[in-house]
């Protein structure tokens, strides 16, 4: 497979990535060569071969309340209504 410069740029964009024209040629050389490589695999004789799966097993746990120590409050600057209050990350808080 062959990736050309806007498919790179695509990528680099989706990415947010600002690559200079250098990097995204470089690249574009590199990722063509690590996608002939998995080319190569569809000529791996697979015969004979079992597929191997794993069975759907739920391993999760049930969750159990438990009181927790909360030494961290008291050592906090900022506290509201029992928990630590920090800076919005995801934009202004409503």
């Amino acid at each position: 497979m062959k990736l050309t410069n806007s498919d790179l740029s695509k990528l680099a964009d989706l990415s947010k990535l600002n690559l200079t024209s250098e990097e995204l040629s470089k690249f574009q050389s590199q990722l063509t060569q690590v996608f002939e490589m998995f080319e190569k695999l569809k000529d791996v004789n697979t015969d004979g071969i079992e597929f191997l799966s794993f069975p759907e097993v739920n391993r999760m746990r049930e969750d159990i309340v438990i009181e927790s120590n909360s030494n961290y409050l008291k050592n906090s600057k900022k506290v509201k209504n029992g928990y630590l209050k920090v800076k919005s990350v995801l934009g202004k808080a409503t």
